[in-house]
């Protein structure tokens, strides 16, 4: 097959199972071409340009933060949607069938949010995505993940029923106004210690231990005598979060979708940076557990026309961005007191998230103290032309 008429198909193939307009394939094609000439661009390019750097949601400046949501609205109400376009892509069986379940579950997600990320800075240049490291709400036990700060107004929005405060309050989709279920459908929040096992346990190695699937191995929960992966950590996540986030071709439609995945992504490069570590080439340690759609050279469905799941593992994207640590109290929390804090008399390595003062409406007062710090009570107010563009 030429690459002429590879690039025909996959775009027929977009606008035929989708549905998809020519404007949203017109879309989807520059942001191909842009992916591209990203990653295969000149390395004296790519030396010259200071990669950015993805750090967790809570740690950016207030600034930071009201710029990447605001391009996230202004690619959800702009004209066309582009938002949705994105999202639809998530929805497609073969999608599905190619980027779960097995080890193309890293390397499709990981294209997924580069392509997102190119998106949103054509919004709001300069804009780089944030990770939410829920390991951290996950210290907080109980109903007391649900009154987190991360689901304040100032954030991410509330955690239960119609989502109405945060930047992402309203968002509609094609079931109606975004919904969150937090804890209403079972699962769990990332737990730390798996965390740290993936990111220092020299008995973690392969990627057949992170992924599910035919063949994968996963590997032993030394609290629960369970076996996990990284890939289940992820499903039970979603799963927690509920709602929209639960159905797995609906998930996109949620923003936190976005930060959940750069997340899982995140762990993902602590974990190639272990095996660098131990002398193995995370680009060349791709076992194709999962069946046939997850094999090594098998077509990665959905995104860029000619792209291999092979190539979900390449060092391409390490070199066009970087991850800052996630907040621990040796860093002083990433320097976050609006959102975590470490106790005092008492010896945390993470940092504990600030919660909501009971069931109150905005205004939302945050509360929780690091090192003398006052309680810190925010405006409820989104406005978007605050926003520094």
């Amino acid at each position: 097959m030429t690459v002429r008429s590879l690039f025909q198909t996959h775009f027929w193939n977009l606008k035929n199972l989708l549905n998809f307009t020519d404007d949203q394939i017109n879309f989807i094609k520059s942001l191909d071409r842009e992916a591209m000439s990203l990653l295969y661009g000149s390395e004296r390019t790519k030396r010259q340009t200071r990669s950015p750097v993805r750090r967790e949601c809570r740690t950016l400046s207030q600034n930071d933060w009201g710029r990447l949501s605001h391009a996230i609205r202004r690619l959800k109400f702009d004209p066309g949607n582009e938002y949705d376009t994105m999202a639809h892509t998530h929805t497609l069986p073969a999608v599905i069938d190619n980027s779960h379940d097995g080890s193309n579950i890293l390397g499709w997600h990981r294209l997924f949010l580069f392509l997102f990320e190119i998106a949103l800075r054509r919004k709001v240049p300069g804009v780089v995505l944030c990770y939410w490291d829920s390991s951290l709400d996950y210290l907080l036990r109980g109903r007391g993940q649900v009154q987190s700060a991360a689901f304040s107004h100032e954030l991410f929005g509330n955690a239960r029923g119609q989502v109405t405060t945060g930047p992402f309050a309203n968002f509609p989709t094609p079931w109606g106004p975004l919904r969150r279920n937090f804890g209403g459908e079972g699962g769990s929040l990332v737990r730390p210690h798996i965390v740290d096992m993936i990111e220092r346990d020299p008995n973690i190695r392969s990627h057949g231990q992170l992924v599910d699937g035919d063949g994968a191995t996963g590997f032993t929960d030394p609290l629960s005598g369970e076996r996990t992966s990284l890939e289940a950590e992820h499903n039970n996540a979603h799963v927690a979060v509920g709602a929209l986030m639960a159905i797995i071709p609906n998930a996109a439609y949620d923003p936190l979708f976005f930060f959940h995945h750069c997340y899982i992504d995140y762990v993902w490069e602590l974990f190639r940076r272990k095996q660098m570590r131990l002398g193995i080439d995370p680009t060349r340690d791709y076992l194709g557990h999962g069946g046939p759609a997850h094999a090594r050279n098998a077509p990665m469905r959905g995104l860029i026309p000619g792209w291999r799941n092979i190539h979900g593992y390449s060092n391409f994207f390490s070199r066009r961005y970087r991850y800052a640590y996630h907040p621990v109290c040796g860093n002083g929390c990433s320097g976050s007191e609006r959102f975590l804090y470490c106790p005092r008399g008492r010896r945390f390595r993470r940092c504990i998230p600030r919660t909501m003062e009971g069931r109150a409406r905005p205004p939302q007062r945050i509360v929780g103290r690091s090192r003398g710090a006052r309680d810190i009570t925010f405006s409820t107010n989104y406005d978007d032309s605050t926003i520094a563009h």
